[in-house]
Parts: C-alpha cells; sequence; structure tokens
C-alpha cells in the first residue's frame, strides 16, 4: 500500500479534470441506480467531495508517472505511444475511468514535454 495522500478541501480542481457519474457495480439481474445521500437527497453524480478525492489520487499517479518516464527517457528510448498504451491499460486495471486515465495522460505529457500521442481511439493530441 502506497502513502496516504494529505486530504486538503480548499484544492481547486480544474476545469479539464474528468466530472462523472457515480461510479461502482452491483451483482444481480434487475437494473440498479447508483446514488449518493447527500443531505438527505439522493444524487446520481459523484459528488464534490468524491471528485476532488479522486482528483487528488490522480495528481499523486500523475506525479509518480512523470518522475518514471523521466528516467526511463534517460535509460531507453521508448515509443511514446506504446508508453501510453501501458499506461492506460494499467489505470483500467486500477479502476481508473477511460477519461481519467486520458486527463492523467495529457498532464504526465505535459510536463515531460514535447511528446506526441496519437491515440487510436482517443481525441489526446499532444505536440510541440
Amino acid at each position: 500500500m502506497g502513502p496516504r495522500i494529505q486530504y486538503d478541501p480548499g484544492v481547486s480542481i480544474p476545469a479539464s479534470f474528468p466530472r462523472e457519474k457515480a461510479q461502482g457495480a452491483v451483482p444481480g439481474a434487475q437494473p440498479k441506480f447508483l446514488a449518493t445521500l447527500v443531505n438527505n437527497r439522493y444524487v446520481g453524480v459523484a459528488t464534490d467531495e468524491d471528485v476532488r478525492i479522486r482528483y487528488l489520487i490522480c495528481t499523486d499517479y500523475v506525479k509518480r508517472i512523470t518522475e518514471h518516464l523521466q528516467i526511463k527517457l534517460l535509460e531507453v528510448s521508448i515509443p511514446t505511444n506504446d508508453f501510453v498504451e501501458c499506461l492506460l491499460w494499467d489505470f483500467q486495471l486500477k479502476g481508473f475511468s477511460s477519461q481519467e486515465g486520458l486527463w492523467m495522460i495529457e498532464q504526465v505529457l505535459d510536463r515531460v514535454g514535447a511528446l506526441t500521442y496519437r491515440p487510436k481511439d482517443a481525441t489526446l493530441r499532444k505536440s510541440d
């Protein structure tokens, strides 16, 4: 288990960070509605606190991946597309949504700079 992420209720979340419906899975054959009880009302979208926690987790991963990528780029020449595709697969295995994965990839590419990713089925493009 990694280090605990410091919870900061004052952190501002950029508009580019994905805000999705509540995530989860409920077994059974009947249709289910996933919701969170907020102020005695059921809400079917992620609460501000849920989004803030997801954002903090994602930014922690961005920091770690950026450090790892900078080391790897010095050691070996790795095609950016291959690296990014592996990261997206890894994000899905760790329970991140595809939108969160693409957001994290965009942040990593911004921090590392001058990389180009041409995804097969996504819309992320970074160049310069």
